[in-house]
């Protein structure tokens, strides 16, 4: 019969341990809720999570429009012998659109090109 009580005692007391934990994280959660709320910190992380810029989605290029191509190739063919990086200067191009036009203009033979990577220069075709 002893043991039966022990037992059962033993049970009793591992509940209530439960209880009182379960008790006391959500007393502490509340306090916690309490002081950031008053702190500001709650409302400076929403204001900060809504502040946020949007998210460019990666891996779209955009098509290179005639327009484009037509005004490299007029600079092309009024300064001819340039590389990339001064034709791209000239007409105030990124680095990758003036790379996009540049290629598109070498696929189609508009432009012959002398030199490799960073020293290719440019003529009109």
């Amino acid at each position: 019969m002893s043991s039966q009580l022990d037992s059962r005692i033993e049970t009793i007391v591992q509940d209530a341990a439960v209880e009182i934990a379960r008790a006391v994280r959500g007393s502490i959660a509340s306090e916690v809720a309490k002081v950031l709320a008053s702190s500001g910190r709650a409302q400076r992380a929403r204001v900060q999570t809504a502040a946020r810029k949007p998210v460019r989605r990666r891996g779209r290029r955009r098509t290179v429009s005639p327009a484009q191509l037509k005004t490299v190739l007029d600079y092309i063919n009024k300064n001819p012998g340039k590389r990339g990086e001064h034709i791209r200067a000239a007409l105030q191009l990124s680095t990758d659109v003036g790379g996009r036009i540049l290629a598109k203009l070498r696929q189609t033979k508009a432009v012959k090109t002398r030199g490799e990577k960073r020293l290719t220069t440019y003529t009109a075709a």
